[in-house]
């Protein structure tokens, strides 16, 4: 049976007065009664769950999926979404083929994810939504989805010569092209719902719910921003699509500097408030020359006070890497100098752990690689020591706790590691300067 025999069902049986609470006809929309939105979460969410498992390409939407809100509506032709709520046109879904509603899932959690309903205010609504499937579905056929011929009686807005761009660079190139010929501008998917139409649905959904709309855009941009970490300024134009094929973290591999990296802990104590890394070896004060580590208690506080710098020595680490994580680990001692830097060991458990202070040459450490991979214990040791920051050098074949209380910087051995799995802190290819 077709969703929409389903449906048609479902109002036969409730009559016309509806009273399954997760039927509404809408008269705002029209006066026929057979128009209603219906609850799609049973049929939907079962749905996705059952592709998230089995197919990798959902694998980076598990996290938001869990707060969507799947519904049928015939107020629509196609689909569209918007606060956390996806409505697709009956009649359109019995159309697709199952690697095709594949694709028009994808396709809808990616508006929600990037916030396109919202970023598009005050701009012309269908060139921006005709911008915003370009980048999503360059993005869906890179990550391997469905794309070919039309979808039902449309053709997807899917031109390659935007590959690498933003949705708003997109957006200004075809209202430059429609204002300077608009027979021969690319044109988008006739029967696009509006914002407000759209957030008139969701508040049609919303009702007897005890949530209003503002409410609901509140608690949907609290459940994206917690599964999709901000991109950092900076980012280039293309980090939208390479968000799309990184499946939904908005994840950078950053090659920096030990200097570069920890910028942010270190205030030269004798630099007028001046932002350093390195501390002098000597000074020339009133008193005659101090030795480096010798600054007056003042400085002192403006010091990184403790730096726990942990190493993932499970089977999958490599000598290379062990070897890395030494000179790396050295260097960044000698660098930075902490009053004191804890160095812990971990695979499933804790297998070493030494605190090593200012006046220490961090040395003599043993590394033997082997075993699973869990982060918890070095978190609950973290937890207990309290430091200033938490530096993890992993290959990130490890499941990533919640985000803990302190600072996390995550260091990888090569660009190829899965940095996909990280939800906070940033992430650089572990440095090499050793002088």
């Amino acid at each position: 049976m077709s969703v929409q025999e389903t449906i048609e069902m479902t109002i036969m049986q409730n009559g016309q007065q509806l009273e399954n609470k997760t039927v509404k006809k809408i008269f705002s929309k029209s006066t026929i009664p057979t128009k209603v939105t219906l609850s799609a979460d049973d049929t939907l969410r079962s749905y996705v769950e059952e592709m998230i498992h089995v197919d990798k390409r959902f694998v980076g939407m598990s996290r938001y999926i869990y707060d969507v809100n799947f519904y049928w509506s015939y107020s629509i032709s196609t689909a569209c979404a918007g606060y956390g709520f996806i409505f697709f046109n009956p009649e359109f879904w019995d159309k697709l083929s199952e690697e095709k509603k594949k694709t028009v899932i994808a396709h809808e959690i990616w508006h929600l994810i990037l916030e396109h309903l919202e970023r598009g205010e005050g701009l012309d609504p269908d060139t921006y939504n005709q911008a915003a499937d370009h980048v999503i579905n360059i993005g869906l056929n890179a990550d391997g989805f469905d794309m070919d011929g039309e979808f039902g009686d449309i053709t997807p807005c899917f031109d390659r010569s935007y590959t690498g761009m933003s949705t708003e660079v997109i957006y200004s190139r075809i209202l430059k092209e429609k204002k300077n010929n608009s027979d021969t501008a690319p044109k988008g998917v006739p029967g696009t719902p509006s914002k407000d139409q759209i957030e008139d649905l969701v508040k049609e959904a919303l009702e007897d719910t005890g949530t209003d709309l503002q409410q609901q855009k509140e608690e949907d941009k609290e459940a994206i921003d917690k599964c999709v970490p901000q991109a950092p300024p900076g980012s280039q134009p293309s980090g939208e699509h390479i968000l799309i094929q990184s499946k939904n973290k908005k994840v950078f591999i950053q090659n920096k500097t030990y200097n570069e990296i920890f910028e942010k802990y270190f205030t030269d104590p004798l630099s007028g408030g001046k932002r350093t890394f390195m501390r002098p070896s000597c000074r020339q004060i009133k008193g005659g020359l101090r030795l480096k580590g010798k600054y007056p208690k003042k400085g002192r506080a403006n010091r990184l006070t403790h730096l726990v710098y942990a190493l993932d020595v499970s089977g999958s680490i490599t000598g290379h890497q062990r070897t890395q994580f030494l000179r790396s680990a050295k260097t960044l001692k000698e660098k930075l100098n902490p009053l004191r830097m804890t160095i812990i060991l971990w695979d499933t458990k804790i297998v070493f752990e030494k605190v090593f202070r200012e006046d220490e040459v961090l040395d003599n450490i043993s590394i033997h690689a082997g075993g699973g991979t869990c982060l918890d214990p070095v978190y609950k040791r973290v937890a207990e020591i309290n430091p200033e920051a938490l530096v993890i050098f992993t290959d990130m074949q490890v499941t990533i706790p919640p985000k803990p209380s302190w600072e996390t910087i995550w260091f990888v051995p090569s660009k190829s590691c899965p940095v996909n799995r990280v939800t906070y802190g940033q992430v650089y290819l572990v440095p090499e300067d050793t002088k």
